[in-house]
C-alpha cells in the first residue's frame, strides 16, 4: 500500500475487479501511510489487507524487513519496477529468489540511480528480464485481437474514460481491454486517476 507503483497497481485491481493484496508495516488502526487511508478503506473492502502490527503498535523500521518477507511469500511470481541499489524493493526480491520463486526485473538505464538495483538482480542471474506481461502469463499477448493500443490513446486523448467505457467504445472484449490498458500503464503511456479513469501521462 505504499506510494508509488504499489498505490498504481491496487488502484488499477481495485478499479478492475481483480484480487489485491496490502502488506501494512502498521496496525489496522492506524495503517500507513496515512495518506493512503482512502486506498486502505477499499482494499478492506474489496481485497485484503495483512499485518502483523497490533492495535496500539509503536511503530520501528524493522517493520519493513519483516513485512517484505510476507509479500515475497504471497505470490509465486514478483516484478521489480524500480529500485535502488538499496531499497526494500530489493529485500522483497531477494527473499523471493530465497524462496524459489519465480522473480522478474524491468532493465533501466544504467545512469539512473532507480535502475541499479533492477540491472543487479538481472546482472546477478536473482531475476529475469521483463518485457512485457507476455512473459508472467505466459500465452496473454496472443489473445488480443490485434487491437493497436493507438487508438485507446487516441480515445484518451480526447477525454479521460474508464475500462468499461474505452471497452464498449472500441466494442472490444473487456478483458482484451484490460490486457491493452496493462501493457500502456507498464509502457507509463498512460495512467490511472483515483476517480478510476484513465488519461494520457504527461511527460
Amino acid at each position: 500500500m505504499a506510494l508509488g507503483i504499489d498505490t498504481l497497481v491496487h488502484s488499477y485491481s481495485l478499479a478492475n475487479k481483480l484480487k489485491t493484496i496490502a502488506v501494512i508495516p502498521s496496525s489496522l488502526d492506524k495503517p500507513m501511510p496515512m495518506s493512503n487511508r482512502k486506498l486502505f478503506n477499499q482494499i478492506a473492502e474489496d481485497g485484503l489487507v495483512i499485518t502483523e502490527c497490533l492495535n496500539n503498535f509503536i511503530w520501528n523500521k524493522s517493520v519493513y524487513a519483516k513485512r517484505n518477507r510476507i509479500i515475497a511469500g504471497l505470490s509465486p511470481k514478483t516484478v521489480v519496477i524500480e529500485a535502488p541499489r538499496k531499497s526494500g524493493s530489493l529485500i522483497t526480491a531477494n527473499l523471493a529468489f530465497e524462496y524459489n520463486r519465480e522473480v522478474y526485473a524491468i532493465p533501466g538505464n544504467i545512469d539512473s540511480v532507480y535502475s541499479l538495483g533492477t540491472n543487479k538482480l538481472i546482472k546477478d542471474l536473482k531475476a529475469q528480464l521483463f518485457s512485457g506481461v507476455d512473459d508472467i502469463i505466459p500465452g496473454q499477448l496472443k489473445m488480443y485481437k490485434g487491437m493497436d493500443s493507438n487508438k485507446i490513446i487516441n480515445l484518451l486523448r480526447v477525454e479521460q474514460l474508464d475500462i468499461e467505457q474505452i471497452s464498449e467504445l472500441l466494442d472490444m472484449d473487456i478483458n482484451d481491454t484490460k490486457n491493452e490498458i496493462l501493457q500502456l500503464e507498464l509502457k507509463g503511456q498512460i495512467c490511472l486517476n483515483t476517480d478510476g479513469k484513465y488519461n494520457i501521462k504527461l511527460l
